[in-house]
């Protein structure tokens, strides 16, 4: 690791010591609200100065916090992005993974049966197969 790297790299990793010290006054909920920006956060704490070429962490070093400046670009570059590719490769890999279509069908449907039994008796609603035969 070059010098100016792991300069880089404890600014980083102390704006992120910052970052957290700020969430720690957060609800729950607003936690939850903030997840992609905290996961933005923690990847890029890692991985940022690994990926910098020298001249990108001259630029970065001279910021008191780049882990922000950064994060903010991430975040649109993620939350501004269609990721409809990725998500399509995603199941398609799933499906490769778990063999057939019918295997995932099944363990849904039988995930499903047993949390919906339950919610069934509870709300006291007639299961599928007798709805809507009353007309």
């Amino acid at each position: 690791m070059t010098d100016q790297k792991a300069v880089l790299q404890a600014r980083l990793d102390r704006n992120y010591q910052d970052y957290v010290a700020g969430l720690q006054s957060k609800t729950a909920d607003e936690l939850i609200a903030l997840a992609p920006e905290i996961t933005v956060a923690q990847h890029l704490r890692k991985e940022l100065a690994d990926y910098c070429k020298e001249n990108d962490i001259t630029f970065l070093l001279h910021f008191d916090d780049p882990l922000e400046l950064v994060r903010g670009y991430w975040l649109g570059e993620i939350l501004g992005y269609d990721h409809s590719s990725e998500i399509n490769y995603m199941l398609r890999s799933a499906r490769k993974d778990m063999g057939s279509t019918e295997y995932v069908v099944s363990m849904c449907a039988e995930k499903a049966l047993e949390k919906g039994a339950s919610k069934f008796a509870e709300e006291k609603v007639p299961p599928r197969s007798s709805r809507g035969q009353e007309r």
